[in-house]
């Protein structure tokens, strides 16, 4: 297993469009690409229900908002945000707590046995998104929220078939 400073040195790896600006990421994306790995996984975004939220505007407080009324109701529940503000470890929660570094280690190195075997290239997103997604299954979430990271249709997020769908405000920035 990866140690927390290796998994994080792996996951640097990736290009970062977050870090490195969007130029040239529409080639990159793809998400049949995505579905294949989670289908090698055995699809453990089937065992949760999801919400999905898009937009421009206040998709995060959304996101956090659903989750605190889902955990209230007493469901487990899984958060899905991005970008992070400290630590990488804020934007996979369960019911409010952050994974540790260690889980996040785990996660990172099951991912890699997955994506080491495939010819594609990921993207730092994209493998936050597999860890989120094999996280949350890992621990017998009722429900994972999502919210969308770099937009549009070929968002990493988009692999997760979910019963609800939220779309805040919409930015020209978008259209």
């Amino acid at each position: 297993m990866l140690s927390y400073k290796e998994a994080i040195e792996y996951l640097n790896s990736f290009v970062n469009f977050e870090v490195s600006g969007f130029e040239g990421f529409k080639e990159v994306l793809e998400l049949s690409r995505l579905v294949s790995i989670l289908e090698k996984m055995d699809s453990p975004d089937r065992s949760y229900r999801s919400v999905h939220v898009a937009g421009t505007k206040g998709k995060g407080s959304v996101c956090t908002y659903v989750a605190s009324i889902l955990e209230a109701s007493g469901y487990k529940v899984g958060l899905f945000t991005s970008p992070h503000i400290y630590s990488i470890s804020e934007r996979i929660k369960i019911n409010g707590i952050s994974i540790s570094e260690e889980a996040l280690a785990g996660v990172i190195s099951n991912l890699k046995e997955y994506i080491k075997n495939s010819e594609e290239k990921f993207t730092y997103f994209e493998v936050l998104t597999f860890a989120a997604i094999l996280f949350f299954h890992q621990e017998g979430v009722d429900y994972a929220v999502f919210e969308t990271g770099l937009g549009g249709r070929m968002d990493a997020t988009n692999i997760i078939e979910a019963e609800v769908v939220g779309i805040t405000p919409i930015s020209f920035d978008h259209t």
